[in-house]
């Protein structure tokens, strides 16, 4: 009976802490040229691993981040066609690689507001975001 309730005490102990994967697709890539870099954040937009994803040459684009724990995050993305690991940008500042967010967010003048871009894990999940 001890062992029993041993057994029941760190089963329900670590049901709290179980970590669970998020897919993220891309959508609206115009070319398999280049890759994509990815950022998952933070609720507060804070990066909390990037990556840097490879284009197929034919499929489906996707990343799949394991062990991630329950909880509110965000995330961001911008196809680097040119392999410079940055995204470009024209003369006044306007990004001229694709990027998106997370909930397909879109800022008027800058980047969207952050309540735009939450979303929750509380089990495998999978999102797409939408490059333009």
């Amino acid at each position: 009976m001890r062992v029993f309730l041993l057994s029941l005490s760190i089963l329900f102990s670590t049901l709290g802490f179980a970590q669970h994967s998020l897919t993220i697709e891309f959508a609206g890539l115009e070319s398999r040229e280049g890759k994509v870099m990815l950022a998952l954040r933070d609720a507060d937009g804070n990066d909390l691993r990037k990556v840097i994803v490879d284009i197929p040459a034919s499929g489906v684009v996707s990343h799949t981040f394991t062990n991630v724990e329950k909880g509110t995050y965000t995330a961001a993305a911008f196809h680097d066609e040119n392999e410079d690991k940055e995204i470009n940008t024209n003369a006044v500042g306007y990004p001229t690689e694709a990027y998106g967010f997370s909930n397909d967010a879109r800022g008027t003048f800058g980047p969207p507001d952050l309540e735009d871009q939450r979303f929750e894990v509380k089990g495998d999940k999978k999102i797409v975001i939408t490059l333009q």
